[in-house]
């Protein structure tokens, strides 16, 4: 605590926290705020934005609240990105992403994402230029729900097969870790749920190029530090971010049950219920309907794994396809009967 002392006495003496001459700046217009962080990590935020060229006004927390007590007043505008570290005093900006041990990045693993966080906020343009002019004025990306009237009929893996054909972000959202397709999830940088913080209004579009890939799919899965239901507030925000890239999404919500019907009504564009068709199975798939029935704007489509088809489709005017028959040239038909094409993707 000493040393933190040390560090804010030299501050206010127009010190940076390493000893040197504070830039000259009007802290008030500075679009990035250094608060709280460990010494390690400031210096290493620095040096990459000094070492990439990130064309972004840097400021510290202590010096913008300093500007404000001299002016009588708050400041006049807010930052727009803040890194918070363990000693923040909770300067707050228009986003604001927490660094260190409880945080949602770590140092030096989440280079690559925070780079891509501030060339996001320094307005500069990503390599994929031209989808990016584009993700403002394209149309709704597409996004399938895909839950299962049982348990244990591959509700997972064929979620994974269907963003797999179209080129679609896997969302698990099943509230399991890792779901079964993901597995094999390889221990290389990426972001999983526990890496997004709650509360959040919007991510950075950069999101579905820091996801792990597992199968040739971009997955947004859970492990052993946190997951995901299809009711999770974060939900919304991950699937805006990836509409606003250009990216649609396919998400595993599990069981078909109100939280699933919850999930739908709230983000879908199209469903695809799994199931068996045997006695058991139709009765099954028959109280979940009539708990949380479908709606009849939504396109949706019924898939029996086992059984006489017939069962289910007695119980809804819904499209019912055996599995067999819905994965049969690349889903082409599964995809037809919800309306979605190629050109929608």
């Amino acid at each position: 605590m000493g040393k933190r002392n040390t560090f804010i006495r030299g501050a206010r003496r127009g010190l940076g926290r390493f000893g040197t001459v504070k830039p000259e700046y009007a802290p008030c217009t500075a679009r990035l705020i250094l608060d709280g962080l460990t010494r390690n990590d400031e210096r290493f935020v620095r040096r990459m934005i000094a070492r990439e060229h990130v064309d972004i006004q840097v400021g510290d927390a202590h010096s913008w609240l300093e500007d404000a007590d001299e002016r009588g007043r708050t400041p006049y505008s807010s930052p727009l990105l803040v890194i918070a570290g363990p000693y923040a005093i909770g300067r707050l900006g228009s986003t604001r992403i927490e660094v260190g041990a409880h945080g949602q990045f770590r140092l030096p693993e989440d280079e690559d994402l925070l780079r891509a966080i501030l060339r996001e906020h320094a307005g500069q343009p990503r390599e994929e230029t031209e989808a990016t002019a584009l993700s403002s004025t394209h149309p709704s990306r597409p996004c399938i729900c895909v839950a299962g009237w049982n348990g244990g009929v591959g509700t997972s893996s064929i979620a994974h097969q269907l963003a797999h054909e179209r080129g679609l972000v896997l969302i698990d959202a099943s509230g399991h870790a890792p779901a079964p397709s993901c597995a094999d999830l390889p221990e290389s940088r990426g972001v999983r749920w526990a890496d997004l913080a709650y509360g959040e209004v919007a991510y950075s579009p950069e999101l579905a190029r820091t996801l792990p890939i597992v199968q040739r799919v971009s997955v947004l899965t859970g492990d052993g530090l946190g997951v995901a239901t299809p009711l999770d507030s974060r939900l919304g925000a991950v699937i805006s971010s990836l509409n606003e890239a250009g990216h649609g999404c396919v998400v595993d919500c599990g069981r078909w049950d109100e939280r699933s019907a919850a999930c739908v009504g709230a983000h879908a564009s199209a469903l695809v219920l799994i199931g068996r068709a045997d006695r058991q199975g139709a009765t099954q798939c028959a109280c979940s309907l009539t708990l949380w029935p479908l709606q009849s704007c939504l396109p949706c489509v019924l898939l029996t794994t086992t059984g006489n088809s017939g069962n289910i489709r007695a119980l809804t005017n819904a499209p019912v396809l055996t599995l067999k028959r819905a994965l049969q040239a690349h889903c082409r038909r599964l995809f037809c009967e919800l309306g979605i094409g190629e050109g929608a993707l």
